[in-house]
């Protein structure tokens, strides 16, 4: 499967251990993309405004995202 939204660099992806069939990736275009596997379009997406090079999901907390340019 192959996912193609961003626009541009996608920069990081992490799983989530909490469901490993979802993913969050984050692009130099400013956004980042919650995906499941079980689709092929993203199923969220968040403007960060700037790009999200750096991005990690949380075991302790599900739902909390963190980017950092």
């Amino acid at each position: 499967m192959q996912f193609e939204e961003h626009s541009k660099r996608v920069w990081s992806v992490d799983y989530s251990s909490i469901d490993p069939t979802r993913l969050v990736s984050g692009s130099d275009d400013g956004t980042i993309k919650i995906w499941t596997l079980n689709q092929e379009s993203s199923i969220a997406s968040i403007d960060c405004k700037v790009g999200a090079a750096l991005l990690a999901s949380s075991a302790r907390f599900p739902g909390v995202l963190s980017c950092q340019q």
